[in-house]
Parts: C-alpha cells; structure tokens; sequence
C-alpha cells in the first residue's frame, strides 16, 4: 500500500517526476520489506575480484539502505561472508522470491 492509500493492484497518474519517484520509491521499499527477514529469495551479488567484478551467487539479503543511517544493501554469502552493494545494480535476484 502507498503512503496515499492506493495499492499495486490500483492505477496511479502521478502529476510529475517528483511525485512518480515518491511513488516508486514506496514501491521498492515496500517490496524490499517483503524480502526480509526470511525470504527463500537468493541473489547474485557483484563485488570487485582480483582484476575485475566477479558475481558471487546464492547470497541472501539481510539488511536494505535506511537513509541516512546506512546507504547499503547487505547480503551473506553462502561462505556466511558480509557483502555490501550500495546499488540494485550491483545485484540481481537469482531465484525464489515466492512463499509457497
């Protein structure tokens, strides 16, 4: 649900840019809630090799940004490694986001 009452399933015209990015912005939030704490969900996380980025696979996202206290997303590893990324680009969504 959207701070103004709407949910997902409802049509929103937002008026301008800044209005759509609060929209969106709720969005992720809400959806990266949903993730955590137990979430099946696993990901490839990105972080800097030897020589270049490798993606490290099967990590599970335990903590989101909360600015201005932490601007990290925070995975561990299948080692138990703590992996930092500030940004979604830096990790994608490998499998099981669904509870069954």
């Amino acid at each position: 649900m959207f701070a103004d009452g709407s949910t997902t399933t409802q049509q929103v015209h937002p008026t301008d840019l800044q209005e759509a990015r609060q929209l969106a912005t709720l969005e992720i939030q809400y959806w990266e809630s949903t993730q955590l704490p137990d979430s099946p969900a696993s990901y490839r996380v990105r972080q800097l090799g030897e020589e270049d980025y490798i993606w490290i696979k099967n990590c599970r996202l335990v903590e989101i940004p909360s600015p201005p206290i932490t601007n990290w997303y925070v995975f561990h590893s299948p080692t138990g490694e703590r992996l930092q990324v500030r940004g979604v680009d830096d990790f994608c969504l490998e499998s099981g986001g669904d509870r069954t």
